[in-house]
């Protein structure tokens, strides 16, 4: 579907966008929804590490480092809240 496509495109190129960046972005999230939202943080980077997986080997272990990065930037910063 060109439209799944076109949307899974967008998502990751601002993934990427965001992995690029320094700074941590605070997400608004309930104690309760915190769990739910780094799955879908998680699913994100996957889908991400398959996509450059096409790339060449020292690529995709640097967006696993980044993606996993990120991740841990932004569960500390909830926490702090």
């Amino acid at each position: 579907n060109s439209e799944a496509k076109f949307y899974q495109d967008g998502v990751q190129r601002g993934y990427l966008k965001k992995l690029s960046d320094d700074q941590v972005l605070p997400y608004p999230v309930s104690k309760g929804s915190f769990q739910r939202q780094r799955k879908s943080e998680k699913k994100q980077c996957y889908i991400l590490i398959e996509k450059v997986k096409t790339l060449k080997a020292y690529i995709t272990r640097r967006a696993i480092v980044r993606c996993f990065r990120e991740l841990e930037r932004n569960a500390t910063y909830r926490k702090r809240l």
